[in-house]
């Protein structure tokens, strides 16, 4: 991804690409700052702020975190954030009962993001849940 983004600073694909593995990696501060930077290039949307949620429910800043899923959650019938991205956002939280809410809407709402829950790594705090296995059973993914 730094090479990437030597060649093409401006790449919005590379800075998510990094982020992403220095949020796997536990390098929070550097998470943050390369949100930053795409939030830089994208505006305050309600995407970026789904990515920030990302940013601070990984790296333990809870609070701030679950105020703006709160906030994704209620301005969803206004603003396109999909089911999934809230899914994701409970789940980094731990809140396991909100996850699971949110990830049957996603299914149900047939969300993009949703053909990725038997692989996606901000999951791992639910796939242990005897709900995750059965919602995917029932959503066939698993067949």
């Amino acid at each position: 991804c730094q090479r990437a983004l030597a060649l093409d600073p401006g790449s919005v694909a590379a800075h998510v690409v990094l982020r992403w593995a220095y949020e796997r990696k536990g390098m929070h501060t550097q998470a943050f700052t390369i949100y930053e930077k795409e939030r830089a290039f994208a505006g305050n949307t309600p995407t970026t702020r789904v990515k920030l949620a990302h940013v601070l429910a990984a790296g333990g800043r809870s609070s701030e975190a679950r105020e703006i899923v709160q906030q994704l959650a209620a301005r969803r019938k206004r603003e396109w954030v999909t089911a999934y991205e809230i899914a994701v956002i409970y789940s980094l939280l731990g809140d396991r009962d909100q996850a699971f809410q949110w990830l049957a809407q996603a299914e149900r709402e047939h969300a993009v993001g949703f053909t990725f829950a038997r692989v996606d790594p901000h999951l791992d705090n639910i796939r242990s849940d005897p709900r995750y296995a059965e919602l995917l059973r029932l959503s066939a993914i698993i067949n």
